[in-house]
């Protein structure tokens, strides 16, 4: 899915439950820099810190506005590299559910 959507017109993603892992948000943070994504929902994805850290180095170069993170095994070491990426990501206006159990 990631090579083929910098070629379609998808605004909004949904992945809800789909136990990509870090290894499947890294492909999709790789392609998002030529997308029109805006909305993305990785809830229950189980994408730990390493797969937030490769989301946060692709998020200032995206339209991507608004994430669900919720259910991923997120750390504080994940949320800091979230955290230092915002200031050079001028779309992000939500990022929700960053409530992360390990």
């Amino acid at each position: 899915m990631a090579q083929a959507l910098p070629h379609t017109k998808v605004h909004t993603i949904n992945l809800r439950h789909n136990q990509i892992g870090a290894k499947g948000v890294k492909e999709l943070a790789q392609a998002l820099p030529h997308t029109k994504v805006h909305t993305i929902n990785l809830k229950d994805n189980e994408i730990g810190d390493e797969g937030l850290k490769e989301l946060a180095k692709a998020l200032p170069h995206t339209k991507v506005h608004t994430i669900k993170l919720g259910g991923n095994q997120i750390g504080a070491e994940g949320v800091k590299e979230l955290a230092q990426a915002l200031p050079d990501t001028r779309s992000i206006r939500l990022i929700y559910d960053l409530i992360n159990r390990r």
